[in-house]
């Protein structure tokens, strides 16, 4: 019994920490002044970067692991984006995480555990494909622990990431960023080179791929 309670304290103990940093972080936000454009979507160096670092045309996309829509872009229109021009080096592609929950927050922080883009890949597909089975019941931590063990993460790795502050201070300044902009529209979002992108029905494939040739072709 012992054991459990003071298990249950250092639950509580780390979800307080965690959402009290987001909260301080997001009041700081509002009275500071917006980044501009070109500092908000540089590379920086704790981005996830998947393609060609080094490339003119910089795609930079919003998600949530508990969104919703994010899991029809991430099978939809992703695959489409990484055959074309992730896979040939035409673009960068950069994956943000936008933090609205303690179900995010522990899914993101999870995904970094390991610190490497494929692992980092691979757990994106996993609590995205999975979403129904996780994000929305009261043991999801049990299921995200699962996820973790099958790409190599142990429960006890996974707890020391839980309370790695480097961690959650990238994804509090993932999030911050988002939130400072005066056109972020939520999760799934696209920008390209800064500029969001936006249809009459929401982003398809067919917007990204549009704008992303216009880009390329600008660049040559």
């Amino acid at each position: 019994m012992y054991r459990k309670v003071e298990k249950y304290k250092s639950s509580i103990l780390h979800l307080y920490k965690a959402m009290s940093l987001f909260i301080a972080s997001l009041l700081l936000a509002s009275s500071a002044s917006a980044n501009s454009t070109k500092e908000t979507f540089s590379i920086k160096q704790d981005d996830i970067v998947l393609g060609n670092a080094n490339s003119k045309v910089v795609v930079v996309e919003y998600f949530a692991p508990t969104c919703t829509h994010c899991v029809t872009a991430h099978h939809k229109i992703f695959p489409v984006i990484k055959e074309r021009y992730i896979d040939t080096g035409k673009i960068a592609y950069v994956m943000r995480e936008f933090v609205g929950n303690k179900q995010d927050l522990d899914a993101s922080i999870l995904a970094r555990c390991k610190g490497s883009n494929e692992k980092y890949m691979a757990l994106k597909d996993l609590v995205l494909s999975k979403q129904d089975d996780w994000a929305f019941g009261r043991d999801y931590r049990k299921s995200l622990e699962s996820f973790g063990k099958s790409v190599g993460i142990s429960k006890e790795e996974y707890a020391l990431c839980l309370q790695d502050e480097s961690i959650i201070q990238t994804l509090i300044n993932n999030t911050t960023a988002a939130a400072k902009l005066d056109n972020f529209i939520g999760t799934p979002s696209f920008f390209i080179n800064g500029k969001l992108l936006d249809g009459k029905y929401g982003v398809t494939t067919e917007i990204i791929i549009e704008e992303l040739e216009k880009n390329l072709s600008s660049k040559r």
